[in-house]
């Protein structure tokens, strides 16, 4: 009886973390969309700070210790860091070239990419199910790439396809290190991503107003909720986490739309409600396997 209400109590603790952290990262598509400056601009902003935000967190979390994190890290210090900076440079640049609808959904196939990425670098076993939802989730993609094709959105797209692959390896390095602390590896992966965009950038024509919004989400929204979301998995089942992260799928473009006006094409929104719906019948197909109950951890979500 206790040990159920340890893990009801984890469970929930898990839920709260981790939806805190999606609806505090919800605006972030909103506020690049605000931002007057060029994308190496605003990727280099976004870097340092959210850099800075990181390794704050890091100094708070584990003071002296982050030495020992960093060591316990090892090789995966750099393989976290170099993931977490692609994924982060080629969202700015998927979402100041394609609508924020596009890239959001396009970025919530990143669990099926990790589900890939875990079979071929983890050996761990892909269900059939989780196969036809690959097989599901491609289509919906193929459907945003058929809509972009002569709107201009089709960089922005592809760039969006990297960011959910990217994502998908930060979770799977993330799975391997096995709860181990990962902060001094993303701060690292967030200067990365500044230092690519120094020889373009020009960081001191931002202009006032950028400056306010690139310093609220470099050094609020940005460490606060990643970290949150990226300790969800010490409580919930990815399969869970990956669920709960859909809400920014719809907060983010209602944020864009309500703020600039900017409305998904009924393409985009057939193919979101396609992945969503798959996803989520996904989850719900696993969570009722008997095998996924009496042996947890073994399959990929």
């Amino acid at each position: 009886m206790v040990a159920d209400e340890d893990m009801r109590s984890n469970r929930l603790n898990g839920i709260a973390i981790t939806s805190t952290g999606v609806l505090l990262l919800s605006p972030d598509v909103l506020i690049l969309r605000l931002l007057d400056a060029d994308p190496w601009t605003v990727l280099w902003w976004r870097g340092v700070l959210s850099g800075i935000g990181f390794a704050f967190l890091a100094a708070v979390m584990h003071g002296r210790g982050n030495v020992a994190v960093i060591r316990g890290l090892g090789w995966r210090l750099f393989t976290l860091s170099g993931l977490f900076g692609a994924s982060t440079s080629l969202f700015v640049f998927s979402v100041t070239h394609t609508s924020a609808a596009n890239a959001l959904v396009i970025l919530r196939t990143a669990p099926f990419f990790a589900a890939l990425f875990g079979w071929l670098f983890l050996r761990e076993r892909v269900r059939t199910e989780t196969w036809m939802a690959i097989a599901v989730v491609t289509v919906g993609i193929a459907v945003i790439f058929q809509s972009s094709l002569g709107s201009g959105n089709l960089l922005g797209d592809i760039c969006a396809v990297g960011t959910a692959t990217a994502v998908a390896g930060t979770l799977v390095t993330l799975r391997s290190l096995r709860g181990a602390g990962f902060l001094p590896g993303i701060s690292l992966g967030a200067f990365l991503a500044a230092i690519v965009a120094s020889g373009l950038a020009e960081p001191t024509t931002v202009t006032p107003a950028d400056t306010v919004l690139l310093l609220i989400l470099g050094l609020g929204i940005l460490p606060i909720s990643l970290a949150l979301i990226y300790t969800g998995p010490r409580y919930l089942q990815p399969a869970e986490v990956s669920l709960i992260m859909l809400i920014e799928t719809v907060l983010g473009p209602f944020w864009v739309w309500l703020v600039i006006g900017e409305r998904p094409t009924v393409p985009v929104l057939a193919a979101g409600v396609l992945i969503v719906a798959t996803f989520v019948i996904h989850t719900w197909a696993t969570q009722r396997s008997p095998r996924h109950r009496s042996q947890p951890g073994k399959d990929i979500e």
